[in-house]
């Protein structure tokens, strides 16, 4: 009954693996844990704008989106984490090992994706940080000269090698 397969969970690349099924009758419970990995390196772009990021993105930045979260090297841009969902029967209800096993899987698929989505607040957030926002700042107006500019480009890149360091 353990399966691995792709799911592409609205063009999201997200391989799963079921490595625990417990059932329990007598209770109506079924509990699955599945590993799951996401690889943004198949997302369009996202190789690119990660490879951008890579000085910037550290592990502590994914420390707080899930305890069993391991940000591998970031040569492969490959996330990997546990969840664990469980699905019991009604008392009117009959227990059905097969229904139950679907249920608690759609459960860690939800806990997958609001998991991947915490990844992605975390790459957007640190693009606003480091890129938008300082470049707002020195955004052109209609009335800008050339030497203002340089000061404005060079006050810029100084305070960003501040940051990184």
């Amino acid at each position: 009954i353990f399966e691995q397969n792709i799911m592409v969970m609205n063009k999201r690349y997200i391989t799963s693996y079921v490595f625990e099924k417990v059932s329990n009758p007598e209770n109506g419970t079924t509990k699955v844990n599945v590993q799951w990995t996401i690889d943004f390196s198949r997302l369009p772009n996202m190789r690119f704008l990660l490879d951008f990021l890579s000085n910037i993105l550290t592990n502590e930045d994914f420390n707080n989106i899930d305890p069993s979260l391991q940000y591998w090297d970031h040569r492969y841009y490959t996330f990997s984490f546990v969840t664990t969902a469980s699905s019991k029967v009604s008392d009117k209800d009959t227990f059905n090992e097969d229904t139950g096993y679907h249920i608690a899987l759609m459960r860690n698929q939800k806990k997958a994706l609001h998991t991947y989505n915490k990844l992605i607040n975390v790459i957007n957030n640190k693009i606003d940080k480091y890129f938008k926002k300082p470049l707002d700042i020195i955004r052109m107006n209609n009335d800008f000269d050339i030497i203002d500019l340089h000061m404005k480009i060079d006050e810029y890149r100084t305070n960003i090698k501040v940051r990184i360091c």
